[in-house]
């Protein structure tokens, strides 16, 4: 810009000869030029312009034109907004500073909103008289800081929606100055008023039994050389002495390297969890009762669950397995049928069943991953009578877990597991020559194109069937009577479909030697239960 004033011919305006410019002024066109800020002089009545390097960007396409032009003819879209502030410099010897102040300017032949912070000071005057002879002019552009600044507090306002709707508070610790930050949310959950405390006011709330855990995982999470992820949940307590159970997560930001390395900043949310807790603990109590053994993992395959007879089945101590990976805890299972069954009841979020062999424990297990579903059986039905729907859910977990109850099976099972696994290489006329021995069945043959879907019974199950429902055992035997091969097959209806689910066992189609067509409208069921038994006559 020097060289651009230098080359000027000032004659042709109001400033005249650039060697007859008066002292101050030509001091302030110094001062102005060699400044880094951007600057403009505005000299006389007419506030005829100069400026530095710094300035241009302000000006836009008005550059190089502006130079040696009266301010109105300039900036003529601002001029009632900056006209009377800089008369009132030249009149009264000073103007407020103006911040951030958004004006429609057009620099580059469209409108736009941009925002300016400007500071005037009076230039005084060579002359006898005194007084001011023009004004020099600090400005700063802030339209990218003001747009940086609404987006982000745009976006805070959304984040505050999102944790609204989760009914999920925010809060920021200060590590240095030990003092803790909240929103409207935070206050509720914890029972406090304003928006900061010091942190001891709020460690004070914490449940005794729960305070140092909670503070053991504050300090793991501040820690500069192996910071961890902050999850807790604990008890907080209430003025009214009422206690609520809140769920907490937060992460720090650090700063430095090596031994300097800090956190500065530590943020997160709470959430009241008071309903869940109680629901859990229902839960908790009904999962201890069963016999069977249960346990749960998350998503990413952690054990977040197991109850006492999983424990013991397992020979853990308990709590043992909590936060384990169940494939690090059990690495056998890695590429057994096990792992692929969860896995695609993770996929597939469909209940599953499982009967097989740990090689790791020399043991068969019946093994139900129900996945937020419930297996069929007396003893799940006892628990869904003792307990609410949304309590049998809490129990066996959601679409974010894995959820499983299972047993370790008896002798006889094992043989009948042995013989579904063997019948589903063979085909269905091997498997039912194997069930049937299995239950202590005779052989029967196979025919799909005779009769529907069927199931092998023992003798024994038949007459405690025969015991709940005489007639109905009494019409089977009679129309099986025909066939010498199939005397001792008895068959259950096609309609029981459900109980053949639940014993589990390999369906096949089945058909009496030379049985007559009715026996298609009967079928036997393999392990039936009491409950079992009970459904039979309701569905006959």
């Amino acid at each position: 810009m020097g060289q651009l004033i230098r080359a000027t011919d000032w004659s042709q305006t109001a400033l005249g000869p650039l060697p007859a410019w008066p002292a101050s002024l030509r001091l302030a066109s110094h001062i102005c030029l060699h400044s880094r800020l951007p600057m403009c002089v505005w000299w006389g009545p007419q506030f005829i312009s100069l400026y530095n390097d710094a300035y241009i960007p302000i000006l836009g396409k008005r550059h190089p034109d502006a130079l040696g032009k009266p301010a109105q003819d300039v900036w003529a879209e601002i001029w009632p907004e900056i006209g009377p502030q800089l008369r009132a410099v030249i009149t009264d010897g000073g103007a407020s500073p103006q911040e951030r102040v958004p004006l429609v300017v057009e620099r580059y032949g469209f409108p736009e909103i941009a925002h300016f912070t400007w500071s005037p000071s009076p230039i005084p005057s060579d002359d006898e008289a005194g007084g001011v002879g023009g004004v020099l002019c600090v400005v700063t552009e802030e339209t990218a800081r003001v747009t940086v600044e609404r987006e982000r507090d745009r976006l805070a306002e959304q984040r505050q929606l999102a944790l609204d709707a989760a009914r999920m508070g925010w809060w920021h610790y200060d590590p240095q100055t030990r003092i803790a930050t909240f929103d409207h949310r935070y206050e509720e959950i914890f029972g406090v008023s304003g928006h900061q405390k010091p942190n001891d006011e709020i460690l004070a709330r914490i449940h005794p039994d729960d305070l140092a855990r909670v503070w053991a995982s504050v300090e793991a999470a501040l820690d500069p050389r192996d910071p961890r992820p902050f999850t807790s949940e604990y008890r907080v307590r209430h003025d009214d002495g009422s206690y609520r159970w809140v769920e907490a997560h937060g992460l720090a930001a650090f700063d430095g390297d090596g031994p300097g390395r800090r956190a500065t900043s530590f943020v997160g949310t709470v959430t009241d969890v008071t309903d869940r807790k109680r629901g859990d603990d229902q839960a908790r109590v009904v999962l201890e009762s069963i016999t069977d053994a249960f346990f749960a993992v998350s998503r990413d395959w952690r054990f977040t669950y197991t109850n006492p007879q999983a424990d013991q089945i397992l020979g853990r101590a308990p709590g043992e397995l909590l936060g384990r990976v169940l494939w690090d805890a059990y690495p056998g299972l890695i590429g057994s049928e096990f792992e692929r069954v969860y896995r695609r009841v993770a996929e597939a979020r469909a209940p599953l069943d499982l009967t097989s062999y740990y090689p790791d424990h020399d043991r068969w297990y019946e093994h139900i991953p129900p996945f937020g579903f419930l297996r069929r059986g007396p003893q799940l039905r006892r628990m869904v009578r003792a307990a609410s729907a949304e309590l049998v859910r809490r129990a066996f977990g959601t679409g974010e877990n894995v959820a499983a109850a299972w047993k370790v099976i008896g002798e006889r099972r094992k043989e009948i597991a042995k013989a579904k696994k063997a019948a589903y290489a063979r085909g269905p006329e091997f498997a039912v020559d194997r069930l049937a021995a299995a239950h202590g069945a005779r052989k029967v043959t196979c025919d799909a194109d005779v009769v529907p879907p069927v199931k092998v019974m023992s003798g024994d199950e038949f007459d405690e069937l025969a015991g709940k429902d005489a007639d109905r055992a009494e019409r089977a035997k009679a129309v099986l009577a025909s066939s010498a091969a199939a005397r001792d097959a008895l068959l259950v209806p096609q309609g029981y479909a459900g109980l053949a689910t639940n014993a589990g066992i390999v369906a096949t189609r089945v058909a009496a030697e030379a049985a007559p067509p009715a026996s298609r409208e009967i079928a036997i069921e393999a392990e039936a239960t009491g409950d079992d038994l009970a459904a039979l006559r309701e569905v006959r």
